[in-house]
């Protein structure tokens, strides 16, 4: 028998002439990390996690899933799904699967407002494959009826289908939203807006769109906890030279944060969350209101003539910008993304701190565990060792919550990138355990953490103690890397893989990723990783996925041996500018080019037991031991 929530969908469907219907695993904002209310897919299918994207037809329910999640997805799916096994070169993508599986002129339903302006730039294009007589979707007002006989067309449909379906859906939480310290973030919100401003008038743009919580946050140097593991809140923000315009729960903001906004900030105007739609159609709208804001508002829409589209504005919001008469759009990088992510001093130190912090916790919660489990003989499984890392962590009075959900795997269960550890199904930890854990916390004072270390409790196998030090050997290779400021981190991605390519071992997942100043965990636009990123395009003289100096990115090579362990030793480390006496030929050297090395701010200290030292350089060794020795101080 279908389950019941697929049959109510396809009733919808037919309601609404679609042949088709997307439900993504973001919400408005293009958050990796969602709230209860918008996690649809996994309402929908079972899936949970943080990724993967639901396709259902009048016949047939799919789930798209990257590596990470494939074990899980077997496990939680049930038979009405299909698992569609992305990143493999046999399977499909989802334009792929509509193009081939659907007859021209069916329709494909989709929530614009969930749905990133980039990707379905990039579905359309593959659907209209050059058709004459198709316009690309940024050019098809919302509500159009537009049809083609020779292709399979995307249908926005603002009214969203799943909300219909989903009866007990819990509500959006309004929080309070606190100012962040102007001593752990650096730089006054003022100054950002105006720097902003800057780079919009360079672009030759009046205003910009901001969707993206953590950028809003940032700019604002305000933090919430709206969404679990991210101090965020929901929001909107519009920023134009003459007027900076606020949606967010009105009730959130205490008298003192909503006068600071107004008078610190410069922020004009603060408007429910709820009323970010209708505000934004009445500044595209001809029809003039008689209110006096309604008015004002209006003569500041009157000098809009280009919109700045980022990528990741939801395609509902870009089709209502492009509805107003006389105006254009640019579609650019974020500016406030590499802003964001190149660190000031302030923002370093806070996070240095935090890891010093963080260290404490997690050197503590390590102690006790070996102890626990080869010494005193506990029976502990999986999810006794997350509660018992948050008890370290809550000793302190800034920590604020883990930054992703502990990843706390013994044995096989080690092999699956993404696992998430379940009381009654986990596994327990004994004394020939080889345990993963992968964690990360958030501090009010400014630092957002993410490490993993790899540990055994018994006598390892010549396999395990192989496969560990190749992954340390990368590790330690890209810690050391130096590089000119610029090089992406797909050119040095190959520092973290090459010691497990010579013995013909791999990892499926990326090397890196960027890390936020008490904001999200995962962090563009910096990355490191074996494939060119889609996003890729010149700012301020770098590719925008260029390493700059000041920024914090993750090293985590690893190693999984299906149904048996896994292997990954993660860091944090910023990128910092390399002093003169570091070249051979000193600062006549250097000056040619600014020039980058990594500082390691992680201090967890590494599986002893797990190292062959016999094969590693003494360069490698000291590294390690200079490394170890920062730990103990």
């Amino acid at each position: 028998m279908v389950c019941s929530k697929l049959v109510k969908l396809r009733v919808l469907l037919e309601k609404h002439g679609v042949d088709a219907y997307v439900v993504p695993s973001e919400d408005a904002h293009c958050s990796e990390y969602v709230g209860e209310r918008d996690k649809r897919r996994q309402f929908m299918c079972g899936l949970s996690g943080s990724a993967g994207t639901v396709l259902v037809t009048k016949t047939k329910a799919l789930v798209w899933a990257d590596s990470r999640y494939w074990d899980q997805a077997r496990k939680e799916l049930g038979q009405d799904w299909t698992l569609m096994e992305s990143g493999r070169p046999t399977t499909k993508t989802i334009p792929e699967f509509l193009a081939t599986e659907l007859q021209p002129g069916a329709l494909v339903g989709f929530n614009p407002l969930f749905i990133s302006v980039s990707l379905a730039k990039k579905w359309d294009k593959h659907l209209l494959n050059e058709c004459p007589s198709c316009k690309p979707i940024t050019g098809r007002p919302l509500g159009s009826e537009t049809k083609c006989d020779r292709c399979v067309l995307l249908r926005p449909i603002l009214e969203d289908l799943v909300d219909q379906v989903w009866a007990d859906q819990p509500a959006q939480p309004a929080n309070p939203i606190q100012i962040h310290p102007l001593e752990f973030a650096g730089e006054a919100a003022s100054a950002k807006i105006t720097k902003l401003r800057s780079q919009m008038k360079a672009k030759g743009a009046d205003c910009i769109v901001l969707t993206t919580l953590a950028d809003i946050a940032w700019l604002l140097n305000l933090r919430g906890n709206d969404i679990s593991l991210t101090p965020v809140f929901y929001s909107y923000l519009l920023v134009s030279h003459d007027q900076v315009i606020l949606f967010c729960a009105v009730s959130a903001l205490a008298p003192a944060v909503k006068t600071y906004l107004l008078d610190s900030v410069g922020v004009d105007e603060i408007h429910a969350y709820d009323e970010f739609l209708p505000i934004l159609k009445s500044m595209c709208d001809s029809e003039v209101s008689d209110t006096p804001k309604e008015k004002r508002r209006r003569t500041v829409a009157k000098e809009i003539k280009k919109w700045w589209i980022v990528p990741t504005t939801s395609l509902g919001v870009q089709l209502i910008c492009a509805s107003k008469t006389g105006s254009s759009q640019i579609f650019a990088l974020n500016p406030v993304w590499v802003s964001k992510a190149m660190k000031n001093e302030a923002e370093l130190e806070a996070m240095a701190n935090t890891h010093i912090v963080e260290g404490v916790a997690l050197c503590r919660f390590f102690a006790w565990l070996e102890n626990a489990v080869v010494k005193d003989s506990v029976v502990l499984d999986e999810v006794d060792t997350m509660e018992k890392i948050e008890f370290f962590r809550s000793q302190h009075v800034d920590y604020r919550g883990p930054s992703f959900e502990t990843i706390a795997a013994a044995d096989g269960n080690g092999s699956q990138n993404h696992y998430h550890a379940r009381r009654g199904s986990c596994n327990k930890l004994t004394k020939s355990s080889m345990f993963l854990c992968d964690t990360g916390g958030q501090y009010a004072s400014g630092g957002t953490t993410d490490m993993t270390r790899t540990v055994h409790f018994g006598e390892p196998s010549e396999f395990q103690i192989l496969a560990y030090t190749l992954v340390l050997e990368g590790h330690v290779d890209l810690s050391m890397a130096v590089f000119p400021e610029g090089t992406e981190g797909v050119h040095v991605d190959i520092l973290a893989r090459l010691p497990l390519y010579k013995h013909g071992l791999t990892f499926r997942h990326g090397t890196g990723h960027g890390v936020g100043s008490y904001l999200g965990v995962h962090e563009a636009p910096p990355s490191v990783n074996n494939s060119i990123p889609e996003q890729r395009e010149k700012f301020e003289g770098y590719a925008s996925t260029a390493m700059r100096n000041h920024m914090v990115l993750s090293n985590e090579p690893g190693y999984y041996q299906t149904d048996e362990f896994g292997i990954r030793i993660e860091n944090l480390m910023m990128t910092r500018e390399c002093k003169p006496e570091k070249f051979k030929f000193g600062a006549k050297f250097k000056a040619a080019q600014p020039w980058l090395e990594f500082e390691t701010i992680t201090l967890v200290p590494y599986e002893r037991k797990l190292i062959n030292k016999s094969m590693l350089t003494q360069e490698k060794i000291d590294w390690i031991n200079e490394y170890h020795k920062r730990c103990e101080e």
